[in-house]
């Protein structure tokens, strides 16, 4: 994002054609403009570790990979777009208590008032992960091989440094 300092400015360079192509915006975002509809943009490729339901043909960026160690360094970058806005609870609370979290937020989100302010908002709740998903994708993760996160490290200062 070079020479821009947000993502409204890059969607108004899209928009004057100055540059050609943009990731990492959020479907929701796109969805409060008319450039799916004109099909001024079109999605290649979505992060994150599940499709979204209405881009059942779009592959995610871990179906592209070549091998494991590309499957690898995808599903860290996706981690951000998996858990964005993760709810934590300290160390050592007691099993049964961080069951009644996630189930009320669960229910909470279930909550006809609510997906009525979202909907009237213009906004989506993207299919969100439970309790027990989110920990299984931090537990996966965290066995990733340190050769990988290396490899990941090393692409991003090569491409910090060419820049």
């Amino acid at each position: 994002m070079s020479g821009y300092r947000n993502a409204n400015e890059t969607k108004i360079a899209l928009e004057r054609g100055e540059i050609e192509a943009t990731l990492a915006n959020a479907y929701s975002s796109l969805m409060q403009t008319d450039w799916l509809s004109k099909r001024l943009v079109r999605i290649v490729i979505q992060q994150g570790f599940r499709k979204h339901r209405s881009l059942p043909d779009v592959p995610l960026s871990r179906d592209l990979a070549r091998n494991e160690t590309e499957r690898q360094m995808a599903d860290l970058l996706n981690l951000r777009d998996e858990i964005t806005r993760p709810y934590l609870a300290p160390p050592g609370v007691p099993a049964d208590r961080v069951e009644i979290l996630r189930r009320a937020f669960e229910q909470a989100l279930r909550d006809p008032a609510l997906l009525a302010d979202v909907q009237r908002q213009q906004l989506e709740i993207e299919d969100p992960s439970n309790g027990e998903e989110l920990a299984a994708i931090a537990e996966k993760i965290a066995k990733t091989p340190p050769s990988v996160v290396q490899t990941l490290v090393t692409m991003f200062n090569s491409y910090k440094d060419a820049r």
